[in-house]
């Protein structure tokens, strides 16, 4: 369901849904202005993306009106340990390394407290082959740092990410949230709750609002721990030990 529309095709808006519910006019754009839907349904996009990311652990969410695949590569240089992170970067999945065959390499994520007995620093001070990496605010930190004869210096990092969404913006009339179709009625609902509760619109129409909520986020359960029955979770005894 597209997010806006005019003309005809209100009948098939996410903001006009959230006029419905909310006993308003599909005419009326005043009382609950496109510019305060949208920010709500920015903030309620987010929720549901995490909702999705959260409750499946096999199949990584992403939101289908990114333009690429959530795969972040870059060059590699002799001797730099921090490598910068893409903006919309929520966490990283998985991080791949490029030796000087060509072949990439997974690497494995370490964090000082793994380090019981030397500087890390000290610890990894040759250039050589990338083994580990950490993370710091927003740079990827390699251990030890590359060096020219192990590894392929052109797109020699690989990074899988889970990130951010893709914003609506205020003349957006056509698109639709980047996630399943049947989830979208989850924007008009809890935008049209926000709406509600900044209006006080009355514990009636809240308490439906939040049963419509409700069932969204059970039905978003739900789908994600059916969605990729191919793959069967299982649970690892750790093997973690000090470096």
């Amino acid at each position: 369901m597209k997010i806006n529309a005019s003309g005809s095709q209100t009948y098939n808006s996410l903001y006009h849904h959230s006029l419905f519910l909310l006993g308003l006019s599909p005419t009326d754009t005043t009382s609950f202005p496109v510019a305060d839907f949208m920010r709500a349904a920015n903030l309620k996009l987010r929720d549901l993306s995490f909702l999705l990311w959260k409750n499946s652990s096999t199949w990584e969410f992403d939101d289908t009106n990114q333009t690429d695949l959530p795969i972040a590569t870059t060059t590699l240089v002799t001797g730099q340990r921090d490598y910068a992170m893409p903006s919309t970067t929520l966490s990283v999945e998985r991080v791949e390394v490029m030796n000087s065959s060509g072949d990439y390499q997974v690497i494995k994520q370490i964090d000082k407290s793994d380090v019981k007995n030397a500087p890390m620093l000290e610890m990894f001070e040759n250039d050589g082959m990338p083994m580990y990496y950490d993370i710091a605010g927003e740079s990827l930190l390699l251990y030890p740092t590359p060096a020219t004869g192990y590894v392929t210096m052109a797109a020699g990092l690989r990074v899988y990410v889970s990130r951010d969404i893709t914003p609506f913006t205020l003349t957006d009339t056509s698109n639709e949230p980047g996630i399943p179709d049947m989830f979208h009625p989850y924007l008009s609902f809890a935008s049209a709750f926000d709406y509600a509760t900044a209006k006080n619109m009355g514990a009636q129409r809240l308490q439906m609002l939040q049963i419509g909520i409700a069932k969204y986020e059970r039905m978003i359960s739900d789908f994600t721990a059916r969605r990729n029955r191919d793959k069967k979770v299982r649970i690892k005894p750790s093997t973690k030990s000090d470096i």
